[in-house]
């Protein structure tokens, strides 16, 4: 997967607001977006979007830990 921010520019007598792969993106407004290599790719080959900061992305590392137990913490056995 990538990771990435995305700015869409709408052409000229066109929607300001269009729906692609999932997220809907604004006119000028730059948001972050994380899809498929293949997904990325095809919004980097399209000239009404700007894609910068591409990176790896694993949805796994990103995770919110578990809470860590504490309560034996110090205490002998």
């Amino acid at each position: 997967m990538k990771k990435a921010t995305v700015t869409y520019t709408a052409p000229k007598g066109d929607s300001k607001m269009v729906e692609m792969l999932g997220h809907t993106f604004y006119d000028g407004q730059s948001q972050e977006v994380v899809c498929e290599d293949a997904n990325m790719t095809r919004l980097q080959g399209n000239r009404y979007f700007k894609v910068s900061g591409v990176s790896d992305y694993d949805p796994e590392q990103d995770a919110p830990k578990p809470p860590h137990d504490d309560k034996h913490k110090g205490k002998a056995a």
